[in-house]
């Protein structure tokens, strides 16, 4: 009997329980059993025999079934699978779909007499599409083993395969396509793939830096996209954006039991990294565009995935920005300063956004349909000058400037430290944001006298010390603003704090982060 029930949901073929036992695997590969080799253990869930032996660590098996001829689903269905496994099984993965691509190869200029200018692994990968159609086109059959879907582009366009093997890839013949354009117009960086940013289990956190290293290197960040189906993309930002964009909206940190230092280099790597793209915005210096660092926090303030943690980002944020800088005015500080005043005047963004793009957009993708599919889009040009134009946005972008030069001095005051920024935030900027947000005395009497007249609770008084949602999503919604008395019948005395959080020298705050002490970082 070839199927053996372990529950009313999951049934088990031999050939997948005999994953952890090479010869008796290639033993039943000979007889009838092979016809369950890509078979799911639970309908509807893709996990074959081969994702079985990728999951156990075998990698004698692996290659077994992949010599067996077993498909292999490069999509984002496989991705979980991929991502915790060892560099071992993908090592072999890697291998033999660089012979299968040749075999494909081989197949068309034998039969059809096409595609002779290649013979290498990169050639014959970049060409699979168009030889999967020219052979279909001749009605020559094509072994499911072989074949790749109609928008396949190359390897590294495969959401299934992490970037933490891109290497790897390359290193068995894949010397090409981390270049090349997919449908929607973006290269296979700026596709989000699963656990791009943290490790499931047996994948080491160091491969997540080594990995964006060596694609860094080798000039593959420097890439923008393409707007083919003119959605509106910003077609000036780069790889790098992408992937500030995507840690910034999707890093959802679970295991803190890791070391940390690898996530904090790519943090500093990307906050060092000396490109902007054409957007004009307020929220940048003057004749400055968006870097990707501006990317990581902006799209991080968008709620793009509702769901995702945020503790460890804000520990990013305010404590990391400077506990390897012997001065706060470097640039990570000075970028979340000026993007957290800007949101608290309640200004309007200019520049582009990161945003997940709609089912009806990717329905026709398959094998580069991304799990959690986004772009960085433009704003656009009409809206730009409306928004610039307008007086309340002229006179806050003054107030911005004034105010970031105000904080610069200040800031320049205070030494090195992984709590001064945060202390600098929750004190001084934190009353000069009050006094700005303080409310007239007399426009509050008349609304308070309005509410009563409609019949409402007076004594519940006027709400007006709230900060804008964005702020309180990086400050977090516990963050308030002083609460301050005006005098009524002299307008130049001096604001008093009501509440009990007495703003005094930073030194003597004291915050408490797990992340700090976790990992005295």
């Amino acid at each position: 009997m070839l199927f053996v029930e372990f529950d009313s949901s999951y049934s088990f073929t031999v050939l997948q329980l005999a994953v952890r036992w090479p010869e008796g695997l290639r033993y039943l590969l000979s007889t009838d059993a092979k016809r369950f080799l890509d078979k799911s253990p639970c309908p509807g869930v893709y996990y074959p025999t081969v994702a079985i032996a990728c999951y156990t660590g075998n990698q004698e098996s692996v290659k077994i079934l992949l010599e067996a001829g077993c498909e292999l689903d490069l999509s984002r269905r496989i991705g979980p699978i991929f991502a915790d496994t060892s560099t071992e099984c993908m090592a072999a993965v890697a291998s033999n779909l660089g012979t299968r691509r040749v075999h494909l190869l081989k197949l068309a200029q034998e039969r059809l007499g096409i595609f002779l200018e290649g013979t290498t692994v990169t050639f014959a990968d970049l060409k699979a599409a168009s030889i999967c159609e020219s052979l279909d086109k001749a009605s020559i059959p094509i072994h499911r083993s072989l074949r790749v879907e109609r928008d396949y582009k190359s390897i590294y366009s495969c959401p299934g395969i992490p970037i933490a093997h891109f290497r790897l890839f390359w290193e068995k013949g894949f010397y090409d396509g981390l270049r090349r354009h997919d449908n929607l117009g973006l290269v296979p960086t700026m596709t989000y793939r699963v656990s791009m940013f943290w490790p499931i289990q047996r994948m080491e956190i160091s491969n997540i830096y080594d990995s964006y290293s060596w694609i860094r290197d080798n000039g593959f960040l420097n890439i923008t996209p393409t707007d083919p189906l003119k959605l509106g993309f910003n077609i000036s930002a780069t790889a790098h954006h992408y992937i500030g964009a995507m840690f910034g909206a999707f890093y959802d940190f679970r295991m803190p039991d890791l070391p940390l230092s690898p996530i904090f280099r790519l943090v500093d790597e990307l906050s060092s990294v000396q490109v902007e793209d054409e957007c004009v915005c307020w929220c940048n210096r003057t004749s400055h565009g968006c870097s990707p660092l501006k990317l990581l926090l902006k799209s991080h303030l968008d709620e793009l995935w509702p769901g995702i943690t945020f503790d460890m980002q804000r520990h990013f944020f305010l404590h990391h920005t400077v506990l390897y800088s012997s001065s706060l005015l470097r640039g990570f500080a000075m970028e979340v300063l000026r993007l957290l005043t800007f949101e608290a005047l309640d200004m309007t963004h200019t520049c582009c956004t990161f945003e997940s793009l709609g089912e009806d957009i990717v329905k026709d993708l398959v094998s580069t349909a991304s799990e959690r599919p986004a772009a960085i889009f433009s704003c656009q040009a009409k809206t730009v000058r409306e928004i610039r134009s307008s007086a309340r946005e002229i006179s806050n972008a003054r107030l911005l400037e004034d105010l970031m030069l105000e904080f610069t001095s200040h800031l320049s005051q205070q030494g090195p430290g992984s709590e001064v920024f945060e202390l600098f935030i929750k004190t001084y900027w934190r009353r000069r944001m009050s006094e700005i947000y303080v409310p007239d005395p007399h426009k509050v009497g008349e609304m308070e006298q309005h509410q009563a007249f409609r019949g409402f609770k007076a004594s519940s008084g006027v709400e007006t010390y709230v900060l804008p949602k964005r702020v309180l999503r990086l400050l977090g919604n516990d963050f308030k603003l002083c609460q301050l008395d005006i005098s009524e019948d002299d307008s130049t005395s001096q604001s008093k704090e009501k509440s009990p959080f007495e703003i005094g020298p930073l030194s003597e705050m004291k915050l408490f982060c797990k992340y700090c002490h976790m990992h005295n970082t």
